[in-house]
């Protein structure tokens, strides 16, 4: 009988496997630096992407490290809003020494002035009467 396979040919595809094994793990330990090196950085990020309506989104994205929100509704253009760096918010420990006598409706209005989402909101709806929003 004539045998298909000669044991070199078994070595050669155990020593391509075990390369091409060996390769794929070094390609997994350094892909960070290689892809920093090869691609470059992305500028542009794209954060979150949320539905606020029918026919409304909102995305949050980073281009060069500077947050944005962009507002997008049916047939008609994105608005675009340049956010501020997130303000620190007090830990959960200095919640505790807060006084009671804070109502929700303080603490709300507290909230309202340091999220940036609800500012780039606020700049929309001035921005764009059409969207249907009384606040």
């Amino acid at each position: 009988m004539v045998s298909i396979f000669d044991t070199s040919q078994f070595l050669i595809i155990g020593v391509f496997l075990i390369a091409l094994i060996g390769l794929m793990l070094v390609l997994r330990r350094f892909r960070d630096p290689l892809a920093a090196q090869l691609g470059g950085q992305r500028r542009i990020a794209l954060v979150e992407d949320t539905s606020i309506g029918a026919g409304e989104r909102i995305k949050l994205v980073t281009i060069d490290q500077m947050p944005y929100a962009i507002i997008t509704t049916k047939n008609q253009q994105p608005v675009v809003v340049p956010l501020d760096e997130p303000k620190i918010r007090a830990s959960k420990t200095d919640s505790k020494s807060t006084p009671p006598a804070k109502t929700l409706a303080a603490s709300a209005a507290d909230d309202a002035e340091t999220l940036p989402f609800l500012q780039a909101m606020k700049q929309a709806r001035s921005r764009n009467p059409k969207l249907g929003f009384d606040k």
